[in-house]
């Protein structure tokens, strides 16, 4: 058997040797968390964009036109036309 003192020589020199990869594997570890956060962090800035942009789209598509411009919007908006009949002006209310 060899002495204790050899013994805790060897146990020494193992754990300096592996002291090392020890933290550059934590570091490895660090490294990959942030750049994880950092991937989930643009995946939500990118969703957020397309759904901006999504929404931008339809927003622009071109409206139907109205079978008579003088009707009221299904908007529910009140809306005041003007009718001409027999060259008098008449003013209706069009609710």
């Amino acid at each position: 058997m060899p002495p204790v003192e050899q013994v805790q020589a060897w146990r020494d020199a193992c754990m300096q040797a592996n002291g090392g990869v020890a933290q550059q594997a934590t570091r490895l570890q660090k490294d990959l968390r942030e750049k994880d956060r950092a991937i989930k962090a643009l995946e939500r800035e990118l969703r957020r964009k397309e759904a901006a942009l999504a929404e931008t789209a339809a927003s622009d598509q071109p409206r139907q036109k109205r079978a008579n411009p003088n009707e009221p919007q299904a908007s529910g908006s009140i809306c005041i036309g003007i009718r001409v009949r027999c060259q008098t002006p008449t003013y209706e209310l069009i609710v």
